[in-house]
């Protein structure tokens, strides 16, 4: 199946995706003389980069940058110093992103937006009213503000206008406050072109967020010393907590990367509800050459409406990757 039947069969609206590979420029002036080389990036396939789509649990990989980047400047966040603190919050980025935990992301969320915690929360069920009593709205009117500080950060760093990012992740339904934000803020919402330039940010400059999102493969039967289903995280976090069960790997991009394109190992966040169906990968074709210090390819498929569709994303993996190879196309 191509990729014009893929986007015809699903809907060209319904569907996003783009395929990067990194190309080394040609030395010159100060960098030839230092030996160093420029990395580029350039576009082998792109399809409705800027029409929006609810991000699902890709939130976290946002949340987690923007949690990582404030933390290091120790700005207004004052994020404990002590070990236990530390590791609290490294926690919570890592587990966030590697297991998808929804509590995890709510922590940095509220962390994030400042949350009031001396607010008297039972005063906000007041809010609920056709008509709510002043205090019970100039809270809730606070604690939008507050959320809006998370938009305020991406917009100021060059992301889409209408990004929206204020929600936090849940398995079912908003409820409370959270519900409240969710009527007043709206949906959550990317396009293809934040999500590249995120991963082109996590891979640049933050490598603990990097680490999390790196998974090993289940790989070609030939291999016998395959490691499958493995997660790899940072050193400072106790393994215990870490789970063993990796469906982002297994059941997304990562199953066509490892059992068709021989790929061992990835660097990867999915998203996933019952609208939509995403994932986003970097990736190197030949990781074991060591010709390349960064992933020579950042692959990125939004889609919506589809979710029910569990082969959806590893079609348009499968096509989008024959570009880079000579596997005969798939009947």
């Amino acid at each position: 199946m191509s990729l014009e039947t893929i986007i015809k069969k699903y809907g060209a609206e319904n569907i996003s995706f783009a395929l990067l590979k990194r190309a080394s420029a040609k030395k010159d002036g100060e960098n030839a003389e230092n030996g160093l080389v420029q990395w580029s990036l350039e576009t082998i396939l792109e399809h409705n980069l800027d029409s929006y789509f609810h991000p699902a649990s890709l939130l976290k990989l946002f949340i987690s940058l923007m949690a990582s980047e404030l933390a290091a400047q120790n700005n207004q966040l004052e994020v404990s110093k002590t070990k236990y603190e530390k590791n609290e919050f490294n926690r919570a980025i890592h587990e966030s992103i590697s297991a998808s935990d929804n509590d995890a992301l709510a922590f940095l969320v509220d962390y994030l937006a400042a949350y009031p915690w001396d607010y008297n929360l039972i005063n906000i069920e007041n809010t609920l009213k056709l008509t709510p009593d002043k205090q019970s709205q100039d809270i809730l009117n606070k604690i939008l503000d507050s959320r809006l500080q998370i938009n305020k950060f991406f917009l100021e760093k060059g992301f889409s206008e209408k990004i929206n990012l204020v929600n936090k992740c849940f398995s079912f339904d908003y409820y409370g406050k959270e519900r409240q934000i969710y009527e007043a803020l709206g949906h959550n919402q990317i396009n293809n072109r934040d999500l590249i330039k995120l991963l082109i940010l996590i891979e640049k400059d933050f490598p603990f967020i990097l680490n999390s999102m790196k998974r090993v493969l289940e790989n070609n039967e030939d291999d016998e010393n395959a490691e499958i289903g493995v997660r790899l995280h940072a050193h400072d976090i106790p393994s215990g907590i870490i789970n063993t069960e990796d469906y982002q790997a297994q059941a997304f991009s990562g199953k066509v990367l490892a059992e068709e394109f021989k790929v061992k190992s990835v660097y990867s966040k999915a998203g996933w509800n019952s609208k939509v169906r995403h994932d986003a990968v970097l990736f190197s074709m030949n990781a074991e050459s060591g010709v390349c210090e960064r992933s020579q390819y950042i692959l990125t498929v939004l889609t919506k409406n589809l979710s029910h569709d569990e082969e959806i994303l590893q079609e348009i993996a499968r096509e989008v990757l024959l570009t880079l190879t000579s596997l005969p196309e798939s009947p």
